[in-house]
């Protein structure tokens, strides 16, 4: 059985999105809360480069662009 990397990934942005939707409806009442907040923003931030890069890659390796 072969695994589609891609397809895995999309699942995973999917839920990192969802996260992030849920943490912005945290309201930011304490310092605590926009530290994390914060985090969260930027694990999506990393997520994003991460996910468009593999995606990016596999669309280049399908076209015969990429070596």
């Amino acid at each position: 059985m072969t695994i589609n990397i891609i397809s895995i990934l999309e699942e995973l942005n999917e839920m990192m999105s969802k996260v992030r939707e849920k943490a912005n409806q945290v309201p930011s009442f304490t310092e605590e809360a926009s530290y994390y907040k914060g985090q969260t923003d930027a694990l999506m931030l990393a997520w994003e480069v991460v996910f468009k890069k593999a995606y990016v890659k596999d669309e280049l390796e399908g076209s015969g662009l990429y070596e």
